[in-house]
């Protein structure tokens, strides 16, 4: 089993590879957001490390602004674009280090309550697409049965409406 700093830097090298990726991070976010989002994990990285290496880390109110700035862009980028898997894994990675972060150091309320929507936001995609999926599914089943329907529910179903007629006549 991995142990938590083995974790740790896994997931910070697999955040600088997503936030690398030009070609993905173009199509979710501008060059300025880009730019705030790698100024804010620099600081929180920082913070982490020497919080690591037993030093006293006092964080500063500027990087709490670049931590909040940086989960508004991500935010935004969740509630107006198609939520791809490079946006995905990047949003998870990010609010679990930024979350990491502000709760070792900061705990600050505002950080914590856009952490929670930003996950929110991804587990009702995750819900959603797994009900268009079964959803789809269920409507495959629906129109075999459908073109393969006995003629006795046919039968059946004439013979309600002509029950439902003569009742209705006698009204």
């Amino acid at each position: 089993m991995a142990s938590p700093k083995e974790i740790y830097k896994k997931k910070r090298e697999k955040l600088r590879e997503l936030l690398n990726s030009k070609k993905d991070r173009k199509k979710v976010f501008e060059k300025k957001e880009i730019k705030d989002i790698e100024n804010s994990i620099d600081s929180i990285f920082k913070d982490l490390d020497q919080l690591k290496d037993g030093k006293e880390v006092e964080v500063e109110g500027e990087n709490i602004g670049k931590a909040k700035k940086s989960l508004m862009h991500i935010l935004n980028g969740l509630t107006t674009r198609r939520i791809t898997g490079w946006l995905e894994e990047t949003s998870k990675i990010y609010t679990e280090i930024v979350g990491n972060w502000n709760q070792q150091l900061k705990q600050d309320k505002d950080i914590e309550t856009l952490s929670r929507a930003i996950n929110r936001i991804l587990e009702g995609e995750k819900t959603m697409d797994d009900t268009i999926s079964m959803l789809k599914t269920l409507k495959q089943h629906m129109d075999k049965y459908r073109r393969n329907e006995p003629p006795a529910f046919k039968l059946s179903r004439h013979y309600l409406e002509k029950i439902r007629e003569n009742e209705e006549n006698k009204d």
